[in-house]
């Protein structure tokens, strides 16, 4: 199963122009705007529960992996989100 869902994460990167996570990684420059373009890229990312009828986004995926990229970078040095 993990490995279905990292191909097709890589697919759905791959279809949007990137070479890597890394290379959409390098185009966002908020932690907000790594958080939109991992869900509106990768299909897995975009998460959402209905409330009451109405769909509600809650992208936790998204927002657990720039996280993640955040402390990665700075564990490297460099400037996080």
């Amino acid at each position: 199963m993990v490995h279905e869902v990292l191909v097709g994460a890589g697919r759905a990167l791959q279809a949007h122009g990137y070479a890597s996570f890394a290379a959409l990684v390098a185009t966002c420059d908020t932690a907000a705007a790594l958080a939109t373009a991992l869900c509106r890229v990768v299909p897995g990312f975009a998460d959402a529960a209905v409330y009451r009828g109405a769909r509600v986004w809650l992208a936790k995926k998204a927002q657990l992996a720039v996280t993640d990229v955040h402390a990665r970078l700075v564990a490297h040095g460099r400037r996080g989100y």
